[in-house]
């Protein structure tokens, strides 16, 4: 190696920061296959970059055989340092793949481990994700918002402007989902700030995203044409295509020269669609969900047995007493995001062969439609 892991490391992190995420696992990933760094600091830093580029690259797989490496050693090791970090990454694994009661699990020993060493990074870390995963049940918003009051606690005694910047972006977006604009409006754009002041380029993108998000709730035209004329310079697709697909979503369902006429619209370029009625679907980086969404979408009318599914979404063996669970809670919360009345589905439907979409949905399929974020 011509540099050493800790310089490599710190050169991804800044390329991270830049938005050059395919560069930035590039070197996570050099210091992961190096033999003399196996389980070290060093290397689980590595792993965690690596599956956080995978991420915004669109790519989570990428980093499965790293995740799998991850939890054998959280198997055979005390070392409440390594555990601590391990088990916060393998919780936003699991949360990335739509498994919240292995997300909880995850997080609790992360947790524990964090306290036991007061490892302060870590554990804002653990309690950030955890915030996270309450948002993806509506009724959870004013505990997620708490529990980010803790991450903010802990965060005041450290230095770590990215976490800091991240909890405010994501407390923007709760204000936001429980309409409570002035607070969002003032937290964003102070996340917007400090993003500038600290040179991270992608969390200042993630701020402006949800600025205009808020502008196109309150039908400010004006604010939100600005914030795109900012975007549109700021984000690179190729580099960063999870957070140009978030900004393109809100400008997308805001265009009102794009009626949409159809239950839905899927934008192929994009990886982004519509519901009728409902607007741009978050899917707040659970994968999972837009993959299932998108099967569905490209198939109506197609029955796909929990076999299938499992296959073609998770790409495993269809295990009963793994995937049921699994399968119930992912069509749950998927029809929770498309359905006019989930409780009385009228998209997602099922039958004695399977689920299915409703042939009668009328879909717009835009192959050529860009947004010039």
């Amino acid at each position: 190696m011509t540099k050493d892991a800790s310089q490599l490391l710190q050169l991804a992190r800044i390329y991270a920061r830049q938005g050059n995420f395919a560069e930035s696992r590039h070197l996570a990933q050099e210091v992961a296959d190096n033999p003399s760094e196996f389980a070290s600091e060093n290397w689980i830093e590595a792993i965690r970059l690596h599956f956080q580029c995978s991420q915004e690259l669109d790519n989570t797989e990428a980093s499965r055989p790293y995740i799998e490496k991850t939890i054998q050693l959280t198997q055979a090791n005390d070392d409440f340092s390594f555990l601590a970090r391990a088990y916060t990454l393998l919780s936003s694994w699991a949360l990335a793949q739509n498994n919240e009661q292995l997300c909880l699990e995850y997080l609790r020993q992360a947790i524990d481990k964090a306290t036991e060493i007061q490892d302060l990074v870590t554990l804002a870390r653990a309690l950030f994700i955890s915030a996270v995963s309450q948002t993806l049940d509506p009724s959870k918003l004013a505990s997620a918002l708490l529990t980010l009051d803790k991450v903010d606690i802990l965060l005041s005694e450290v230095n770590h402007p990215e976490t800091v910047v991240s909890s405010k972006i994501f407390r923007g977006f709760i204000y936001i989902q429980k309409s409570e604009y002035e607070m969002a409006s003032k937290i964003l754009w102070q996340a917007y700030e400090e993003a500038q002041k600290y040179s991270l380029q992608m969390h200042s993108m993630s701020a402006l995203t949800q600025l205009a998000r808020l502008h196109m709730e309150l039908k400010q035209h004006e604010q939100h044409e600005l914030l795109y004329q900012l975007l549109s310079r700021g984000i690179d697709k190729e580099k960063a295509p999870r957070i140009y697909r978030g900004a393109a979503q809100v400008f997308l369902s805001s265009s009102e020269n794009s009626p949409l006429v159809s239950d839905f619209r899927i934008d192929q370029r994009n990886k982004s669609f519509i519901v009728k009625n409902k607007g741009a679907i978050d899917f707040k980086n659970q994968h999972i969900l837009f993959d299932l969404a998108l099967l569905f979408l490209e198939s109506p009318g197609t029955r796909f047995s929990k076999e299938a599914l499992v296959s073609k979404i998770w790409a495993q063996i269809y295990d009963p007493k793994t995937h049921d669970n699994l399968i119930y809670v992912s069509i749950k919360r998927l029809r929770t995001l498309i359905e006019p009345d989930p409780e009385s589905p009228h998209y997602l439907l099922r039958d004695r062969k399977g689920y299915y979409l409703n042939p009668q949905s009328s879909i717009q399929l835009n192959k050529s439609e860009e947004i010039n974020i």
